[in-house]
């Protein structure tokens, strides 16, 4: 395996997004799947708004006093509008659908489901998604 196997990227993959399903079915056998975009330098549209934040927040950064609990929000708006392009087969707590996504509903699954969050967050920080290899291979798996 070369190293372009191994650290290629697929950079319409990296902005697009690429579905994630979790293991796990729901009730009704379907698998809740995730399609997120990569959290990475290939991803202009997170990268931009991620310096729109630093911007806005400058001098809280600089003076070293913008807690967790402040920047908890507002990485989350970016992650629902940036990284997390749409969702299937997610229901409520309730078993009801969640319907469509929207960044507005992103935001209060990934806040209910912090863990969930932090599980996508990093399969979006992470190249596997987004390997050249990988990409082909679903797509002819498809």
């Amino acid at each position: 395996m070369s190293l372009y196997d191994r650290f290629e990227t697929d950079t319409v993959a990296e902005t697009e997004g690429v579905w994630f399903d979790l293991p796990s079915p729901n009730e009704d056998g379907t698998l809740p799947g995730f399609k997120l975009a990569s959290m990475g330098e290939g991803n202009k549209e997170y990268v931009k708004a991620l310096e729109a934040v630093q911007r806005k927040y400058r001098s809280d950064i600089e003076l070293d006093i913008l807690s967790n609990e402040k920047a908890k929000p507002i990485l989350l708006e970016v992650f629902a509008t940036t990284i997390l392009k749409d969702w299937r087969n997610i229901y409520d707590k309730n078993g009801e659908s969640a319907g469509s996504y929207t960044p507005a509903k992103g935001i209060a699954l990934m806040t209910a489901l912090p863990r969930l969050y932090a599980l996508l967050s990093a399969k979006a920080s992470g190249m596997d998604l987004f390997r050249t290899a990988s990409v082909e291979a679903d797509a002819k798996n498809s």
